[in-house]
């Protein structure tokens, strides 16, 4: 199946609510689509969760680290592949 004209992401189905804290929480990631030049750099998934953080990480934890993970709006992202 070909991607649709500007389709960047991948969006998985959804099933990270943890239900068992108060609130819930969740971490929804979308990955580079396959084929695309975001794909090719290793530009890593885009995720947002519950507590309002967003970030692109490359080491696929599902988790916010300052150290390892770029946040949406840290225009270096020195520590991340371009």
């Amino acid at each position: 199946m070909q991607m649709p004209a500007g389709v960047k992401y991948d969006a998985p189905p959804f099933s990270g609510v943890d239900n068992a804290t108060t609130p819930p929480r969740y971490v929804i990631c979308m990955s580079p689509a396959a084929g695309t030049v975001l794909a090719a750099r290793g530009d890593g998934r885009l995720c947002i969760n519950s507590q309002g953080e967003r970030w692109r990480e490359t080491d696929g934890n599902g988790t916010f680290e300052v150290a390892a993970d770029c946040a949406w709006d840290n225009t270096s992202c020195a520590n991340l592949p371009r």
